[in-house]
């Protein structure tokens, strides 16, 4: 009997056909397609959220600051209706109004009048056009009370704390609950608790506190890069003497502000822009609109070189305080915040 062999084993499997091969590319591809789409959609998502936080986080940075800073303005100590005397003879504040408001239009040559000095001019075509902006006035919350009676007018201020960030060439404001006067600090020991000047009215005594005074505008100004940003600047001390200090940029992307004063007439609050307030000291509350932008595009999805294709709209309030739709062609995202603040003094 003849052995059995085994069987032939040559045409066993040994690759792919074309078919084969092209089916599985193709196959690949889909694969490839799917995940990318995947990717770029979350990566887009992504780019959304991250911006859109970071335009909240801006909004409601800016809305704090403005905030805390507009609730202080015409603080004079523990009583507002103190009689105010002015001791430095450069600058001669209305501060028992705390605030003055600027409608920005046409490029208004008296802006800020307190803001101009040789090396830091401040004028209305450094600010956005057809934006508002607002100068805050008053004592800051940060305080000292007199250690000590004040041996006459001239004698050296103590107080019982360090008043921090004043140095010579700054002015504060001294009050008891009578008068309050604003002088400018000649000289400040190494713990910020003597202040020396030159010269008061009246001698304090330890019912008296000593509180750094506040001179700040904000306004919106656009930046080397044309970026429109809030800003801030003020007037204090700079090397010993007493000038408009170097903006500062707060915020970026505010692409407006609009502001209106609640000013009340009666038992009526009535809501004008600056230029409408007949006497800003009768204004008790102050209304904001911002708006803001993500310094990103291509964020919406839509493709505003295709004239077909729909503007992205927001609602926003217009000079009159009306709110009004605005369409744009680019593809930021745009945020309106409000806020209606309170004046406490």
């Amino acid at each position: 009997m003849m052995p059995q062999h085994p069987p032939n084993l040559r045409h066993k499997q040994q690759g792919l056909t074309l078919v084969e091969l092209m089916i599985s590319v193709t196959l690949s591809l889909i694969i490839m397609a799917g995940i990318f789409q995947i990717f770029m959609s979350s990566k887009q998502t992504y780019r959304v959220q991250d911006a859109l936080g970071r335009m909240q986080e801006n909004a409601r940075f800016a809305m704090d600051l403005l905030t805390y800073d507009i609730r202080m303005a015409g603080n004079v100590g523990c009583n507002r209706n103190a009689i105010l005397t002015n001791q430095f003879a450069g600058i001669v504040p209305d501060i028992n109004s705390g605030i003055q408001g600027f409608d920005i239009a046409g490029g208004e040559a008296s802006m800020f009048t307190m803001m101009t000095d040789a090396d830091n001019n401040l004028t209305a075509d450094d600010i956005v056009n057809n934006s508002d902006a607002i100068f805050i006035q008053g004592a800051s919350s940060v305080s000292g009370d007199l250690s000590a009676a004040m041996a006459n007018s001239n004698a050296p201020i103590s107080v019982n704390r360090a008043l921090t960030g004043v140095e010579a060439g700054d002015l504060v404001i001294i009050a008891d609950c009578t008068d309050a006067e604003i002088f400018q600090v000649t000289n400040i020991n190494a713990d910020l608790t003597q202040i020396t000047h030159n010269g008061l009215n009246k001698t304090y005594g330890t019912d008296a506190q000593v509180m750094p005074a506040i001179y700040t505008a904000y306004y919106l100004a656009t930046d080397d890069n044309g970026v429109q940003n809030l800003y801030q600047r003020s007037i204090g001390a700079v090397t010993g003497a007493l000038a408009v200090q170097a903006e500062v940029p707060l915020i970026e992307g505010v692409e407006d502000m609009q502001i209106f004063y609640g000013e009340t007439i009666g038992n009526t609050v009535a809501y004008n822009t600056a230029n409408n307030v007949a006497d800003m000291a009768n204004v008790t509350s102050v209304r904001i609109h911002l708006l803001l932008a993500t310094l990103e595009d291509n964020l919406t999805g839509q493709d505003h070189r295709i004239a077909a294709t729909p503007p992205q709209n927001y609602w926003y309030v217009d000079a009159n305080g009306n709110n009004v739709q605005v369409a744009v062609r680019d593809n930021r995202l745009f945020r309106a915040m409000t806020t209606t603040i309170s004046l406490r003094n």
